[in-house]
């Protein structure tokens, strides 16, 4: 997210530093704790000047956005042990289409 400058509509490099020193607490913070009460967040509100409100919906939109995250890495693992096992089953098929039965030799 970028903030922009009131006036023209130009990225502003103080809302910019201004929202990186954000993301800095706000990440050292979401480390000790996923899910902040309401004491560790008047306090994050008072470092950051934000409401407590709006501390309590980034951790949610965070905490959001890392289980979307875990999810996608949970479905390419998936993904791949479903296209391992296709192929094991198309060897296996491929197989048994040449075997030769030992008792009647077809």
């Amino acid at each position: 997210m970028y903030y922009l400058d009131c006036t023209n509509g130009e990225l502003c490099s103080l809302c910019l530093a201004h929202h990186k020193d954000h993301l800095t607490i706000q990440s050292k913070s979401f480390k000790e704790c996923l899910h902040p009460d309401d004491k560790q967040r008047n306090q994050l509100s008072r470092e950051l000047g934000l409401a407590p409100r709006q501390i309590k919906f980034r951790f949610q939109n965070i905490r959001t956005q890392l289980n979307a995250q875990h999810e996608r890495a949970d479905n390419n693992a998936l993904e791949a042990e479903k296209d391992k096992i296709r192929c094991e089953n198309i060897a296996i098929r491929e197989a048994l289409k040449h075997a030769i039965c030992p008792n009647c030799g077809g």
